[in-house]
């Protein structure tokens, strides 16, 4: 997802329930033969979306072909880049 995310980067995403889809968002989902993904929502077509990155070399829409709704796993809120120093969690907050 370079430029948008940083190959190599975390990202936080919202588990996928009931939360409404929308062309434009980031997700995360499994494609059967790629693996897990994260790439922008660009067409809903009812209960199958395509995506795509928004690198001009991101693999196509046309490649990743329709994912269907059930293999959508989130909505991606936040991504953390790599090397940012995360402050240190405290076993007692957890």
């Amino acid at each position: 997802m370079d430029p948008t995310i940083p190959s190599g980067s975390y990202v936080v995403y919202l588990s996928f329930n009931k939360m409404k889809l929308r062309v434009g968002g980031l997700y995360l989902f499994h494609h059967r033969s790629l693996g897990v993904m994260v790439k922008r929502m660009v067409r809903d077509l009812g209960a199958f979306y395509l995506f795509e990155g928004d690198h001009p070399l991101s693999i196509s829409s046309c490649k990743i072909g329709e994912v269907h709704k059930k293999d959508i796993l989130g909505q991606v809120l936040v991504s953390v880049s790599p090397g940012l120093v995360l402050p240190k969690i405290h076993r007692e907050y957890l």
